[in-house]
């Protein structure tokens, strides 16, 4: 099994976890160097992408409110990194990242 397959697995898996937590999370989109969700948490809209590591296990997610490519989304200024090995861990990462982006009313605007 690829490196590539091996990540979907993981991360549908992780989506499955966000959906039983409450979260209403699409499925996940191959983008070819990433794979991407959206995710609408306390009536606001979020995009998780996942990047698919070249030598480890680590899930690598950036949570943001800009939806781009995978590129763009990666090296931009505007989101938040959390890399981790375990789904349920993760899960809750993300939970507890939407929340603090919610509170601080996080947003694209850079000016």
């Amino acid at each position: 099994m690829s490196q590539k397959e091996m990540m979907k697995r993981k991360i549908e898996s992780l989506i499955s976890i966000l959906r039983q937590k409450g979260l209403k999370v699409s499925s996940i989109e191959d983008k070819n160097t990433c794979f991407y969700s959206v995710s609408e948490y306390k009536n606001k809209i979020f995009a998780l992408f996942f990047y698919i590591p070249k030598y480890s296990n680590y899930i690598i997610t950036k949570l943001t409110v800009t939806i781009g490519g995978c590129e763009e989304t990666l090296y931009g200024a505007n989101g938040l990194f959390i890399l981790e090995e375990n789904e349920s861990t993760l899960a809750e990462k993300i939970i507890e990242k939407l929340e603090y982006m919610k509170k601080v009313n996080f947003n694209a605007d850079l000016s």
